[in-house]
C-alpha cells in the first residue's frame, strides 16, 4: 500500500473494519479477496480460486509475489453503500494499489476481485485501465 505513516494507515483499517461490518450485517457487498497483477498470472490465480484449493492459492501467491499484490483491504476500504466505483485511471495512483515488484513497464495488468453480494458470491475480472464498478 502507498501510506505516508501509521496513522494513516490505522485510519484506512478502521474504514475497511467498518464497511466490512456494515455490509455484512445487511448482507450488501463484502469484497472477501482481491488481487492486482500481471494478467497471466491474475488469469492463473483465478482458475485456482475457482477450484477453492486454499493451499494450492497459498502457494501460488508465494511463488508469485513479485507479480501479484493483494488489494482486499484496498478494495473494501472503496465500499459504499453496497457498490464499488473507480475510475478508469492509472492503479498505482489510487490508495492501497501499488505495482507488484516483478511487473515491467509494458506488462498488462488485471484485477481480480471474489466477493459476495446478497448472500451469493461472485467473481470479476477487470483490465487495469477500465472502470471498476461492482455489483
Amino acid at each position: 500500500m502507498c501510506i505516508r505513516d501509521r496513522n494513516e494507515l490505522k485510519i484506512i483499517q478502521t474504514k475497511c473494519r467498518e464497511n466490512y461490518y456494515r455490509e455484512s450485517g445487511v448482507n450488501g457487498l463484502i469484497v472477501l479477496e482481491a488481487y492486482y497483477g500481471e494478467s497471466n498470472t491474475i488469469d492463473a490465480l483465478v482458475q485456482i480460486q475457482n477450484t477453492r484449493q486454499r493451499d494450492q492459492m497459498n502457494a501460488f501467491l508465494n511463488q508469485h509475489k513479485d507479480k501479484v499484490v493483494d488489494i482486499t483491504l484496498s478494495m473494501r476500504f472503496f465500499t459504499i453503500n453496497s457498490s464499488i466505483k473507480i475510475h478508469a485511471e492509472h492503479k498505482p495512483d489510487i490508495v492501497g494499489f501499488m505495482k507488484p515488484p516483478g511487473v515491467e513497464v509494458e506488462d498488462s495488468l488485471k484485477i481480480s476481485i471474489r466477493y459476495s453480494f446478497r448472500g451469493i458470491e461472485f467473481f470479476r475480472v477487470f483490465e487495469e485501465d477500465k472502470e471498476i464498478e461492482l455489483p
